[in-house]
């Protein structure tokens, strides 16, 4: 994570009462960022997400972060596999984008490489993406390895 104490980040985690709770404050206080946590204890009564508690601790990330003048918010779900970004301005980024993101860092940090990518589109065959910095700075470019 070479470039995080540079960018001087700001940032906002929802750890959704979920297992993320017990093992991201420890792991976000290694990095040098200002980091505020949410939802940071695990919550055995709802260990679960459903799409109104989602949608609820989404909005509320989104508060959280424009009046914290965070840079970004990242919500995990209960369980620690997903993510949903959130920008600065409060607007929960779409999956699509959040995921480029993901790939403009590994690039950053990687000089770059293939990613496998399974499309979750009916029709749509599996490809390989040749991630360098430039690729996610603009539209996707996908080959058809």
């Amino acid at each position: 994570m070479s470039g995080v104490a540079e960018a001087n980040l700001k940032v906002v985690v929802d750890c959704a009462g979920g297992t993320g709770s017990l093992i991201l404050p420890a792991l976000l206080s290694q990095i040098d960022a200002d980091v505020l946590t949410v939802n940071n204890r695990l919550d055995e009564a709802s260990p679960t997400d459903t799409p109104a508690k989602r949608t609820r601790d989404l909005q509320r990330l989104g508060e959280l972060v424009a009046s914290a003048r965070a840079d970004f918010g990242v919500r995990f779900d209960p369980v620690g596999e997903r993510i949903q970004l959130v920008d600065g301005s409060g607007t929960l980024v779409d999956d699509e984008r959040a995921l480029l993101v993901v790939l403009d860092l590994v690039a950053a940090e990687s000089q770059g490489g293939r990613v496998p990518f399974r499309s979750p589109r009916p029709g749509w065959r599996n490809r390989s993406l040749t991630v360098t910095a430039s690729t996610c700075s603009g539209p996707p470019r996908r080959s058809t390895r």
